[in-house]
């Protein structure tokens, strides 16, 4: 997903990857902080088993949403320009 948004915003800013490879690692360590101190929380209200059964279910919340996620082909704007030079060719002749 990173890669692909820094390929769309390659056109317009160049340093566009190298801010969103650093908002995807800013966001990853955030989101292990918040595990960290939840788990500790939970383990305080929960027995050990019921934090590791709900930290193993959410492998599979990723998989059934990466099963049910709709991808779009991504066209870059010089395919889209190159099209539309053949239509027009196309129709003069």
């Amino acid at each position: 997903m990173v890669v692909e948004t820094s390929q769309k915003q390659k056109e317009t800013d160049p340093e566009a990857g190298s801010k969103n490879v650093s908002l995807y690692f800013l966001i990853k360590s955030i989101g292990a902080l918040l595990t960290a101190f939840s788990g500790g929380a939970l383990l305080e209200i929960l027995d050990k088993r019921q934090v590791f059964l709900i930290t193993a279910i959410f492998p599979l919340f990723l998989i059934i949403s990466a099963i049910l996620l709709d991808e779009k082909k991504f066209n870059s704007g010089k395919e889209i320009k190159n099209k539309g030079k053949n239509k027009l060719s196309n129709s003069n002749k």
